[in-house]
């Protein structure tokens, strides 16, 4: 069933209400220790989609995992308004991807993105991929992973941040269908199709592996992991009142 910012139930007393996030760029984040030492994660291969929304035009950070400023791997938006994804170990630059100007615009609408990390690809211009509403974001830059490269999302007592990091900035944005799948890359068709030209959300029915987790808003708890694995985030400064049931992506439930 097709919904279009808009609430749906499945019968009485089983209402499925996805809402997005607002983060008002001020003193709110969500934040989750990692705690991933058995069992071992996929170290070469991650996906993360999430619907984003913005009005800043600021550098910020959409999701990070960082013990600090020379550990950290990032997804983030720069000042010209690419979507661009890097990781730095030991204070050196290990891998990093940049797309083209203008990718991740501030229009006031909802866009769907995914990052797909598969170091194992045999060839090298696959192992990093962007993709903006289903489409693939042409590379700017970068620096390619080698070949089962390892990322560090999933590093153990890492803290993974969703929103910004307070001791770098917050930006305000708004962020939906959080997604993230551990082990396997996936195409951003198993999280969204086109439905007659408006590219629509659509439940991810995979294995998001064992640390992988979703946001979905649906709850009614912010930063709840609706994937069943656990991952739930705690908001900083955020509660109830940052979850905004009417403002979506078009979506299927």
């Amino acid at each position: 069933m097709l919904i279009s910012n808009q609430l749906i139930g499945f019968g009485a007393g089983n209402p499925y209400r996805p809402a997005s996030m607002i983060f008002n760029g001020v003193d709110e984040n969500l934040e989750r220790t990692n705690v991933t030492t058995s069992p071992a994660p996929n170290t070469t291969i991650v996906t993360f989609s999430f619907w984003l929304k913005l009005t800043e035009t600021a550098d910020l950070i959409i999701l990070e995992s960082r013990s600090d400023a020379s550990n950290r791997s990032q997804i983030t938006k720069n000042a010209s308004e690419a979507l661009t994804a890097a990781e730095t170990s030991g204070g050196a630059l290990q891998w990093s991807e940049v797309s083209t100007a203008a990718d991740v615009p501030i229009d006031g609408t909802w866009h769907h993105f995914v990052l797909r990390y598969d170091s194992p690809q045999g060839t090298t211009a696959d192992r990093i991929l962007m993709y903006k509403d289903g489409t693939l974001l042409t590379r700017a830059s970068g620096t390619d992973p080698t070949a089962s490269e390892v990322h560090r999302f999933w590093t153990n007592a890492k803290v993974f941040y969703i929103g910004g990091v307070p001791s770098v900035g917050l930006n305000a944005m708004r962020l939906a269908f959080i997604d993230v799948v551990e082990g396997l890359s996936i195409a951003p068709t198993d999280f969204a199709f086109n439905n007659g030209g408006v590219w629509t959300r659509k439940p991810y029915v995979g294995s998001r592996g064992n640390y992988g987790f979703s946001i979905d808003g649906s709850t009614g708890v912010v930063g709840a992991d609706v994937g069943l694995n656990g991952q739930h985030f705690t908001g900083i400064n955020m509660d109830a009142s940052n979850l905004d049931f009417a403002d979506l992506p078009p979506y299927e439930a």
